[in-house]
């Protein structure tokens, strides 16, 4: 079946092996990752970008977008979330491999929805806003701030992008609360700035390997984190731009020439999705 290769279905079912025990033993060998008694998913996929959109894709709904901590784990990798966030104006009560599915109906700009593969997803701004504004009670179990600072990383993000965001849409269900969320994250990074300079480093420089890499790296910035953080982007990008429409999102300049970020294979899906429900 190419198990150990690139090739075949991202997800594997008990009926597609010999059952629940090659099952068992496939996730026991780290071949694949458990989603339920009869469904796990293929760790080579999972390594990649394009892989883990490949592994949310047949998942979802038809036409609904990968939001929230679902969208947040197809940029970043890590543990796979607990529930299923989608934006959809339609409503779905079944369960999806034990996960339940929490549906918003939201407005959706154009540059705020991409496309990896065959799966939408919202862009890693509109992502770490998503994340910023998430109820209380959503944020139990998990460490928000920790999550934005690991998807802000890893597409160099800068927190005045969200801000800018959040203050063009101001009927956002919690606003205030993902306005304050991002300006405490704002400060940590200033105070990070100053730490470089006390330390005579540049606040772009590589900590540790001296590769010159560029990455902006603090030292409680990574610890606990749900992945590895690696980016080699010293630009500060704005939302996605032309040039990505065609697929290549790689340091677009739009027309006000900031670069935009290098979401990779990542394109703009074209569509501004509308719903009539609260933005």
């Amino acid at each position: 079946m190419g198990i150990a290769t690139r090739e075949g279905p991202s997800l594997v079912r008990s009926k597609d092996v010999t059952g629940c025990m090659a099952l068992n033993r496939l996730i026991r060998m780290g071949v694949l990752t458990r989603l339920d008694n009869t469904c796990g998913y293929r760790n080579d996929y999972a390594n990649t970008l394009i892989g883990r959109a490949m592994i949310v894709e047949p998942m979802i709904p038809y036409g609904a977008t990968a939001a929230g901590k679902l969208a947040l784990w197809v940029w970043v990798g890590g543990r796979f979330p607990t529930c299923f966030d989608l934006v959809s104006t339609s409503h779905y009560r079944a369960r999806v491999h034990g996960r339940d599915v929490h549906v918003h109906n939201r407005r959706m700009m154009t540059n705020q929805v991409m496309r990896l593969a065959e799966l939408k997803i919202t862009s890693p701004i509109r992502t770490a806003c998503d994340l910023a504004c998430m109820a209380p009670a959503e944020r139990q179990g998990c460490d928000v701030n920790r999550m934005i600072i690991e998807l802000i990383q890893r597409y160099s993000i800068d927190p005045d992008q969200c801000l800018d965001t959040l203050w063009c849409n101001q009927r956002w269900p919690r606003h205030s609360l993902g306005i304050t969320t991002f300006m405490a994250l704002k400060n940590r990074r200033e105070s990070w700035d100053v730490s470089y300079a006390r330390q005579g480093e540049g606040p772009d420089s590589d900590s540790g390997s001296g590769s010159g890499s560029g990455r902006r790296t603090a030292p409680d910035a990574t610890a606990g984190m749900i992945g590895v953080v690696t980016n080699t982007t010293t630009a500060r990008p704005s939302p996605v731009g032309r040039g990505a429409e065609r697929g290549d999102a790689h340091n677009v300049r739009p027309a006000n020439g900031r670069p935009v970020g290098d979401y990779g294979p990542a394109r703009r899906t074209g569509v501004s999705t509308r719903s009539a429900g609260s933005a």
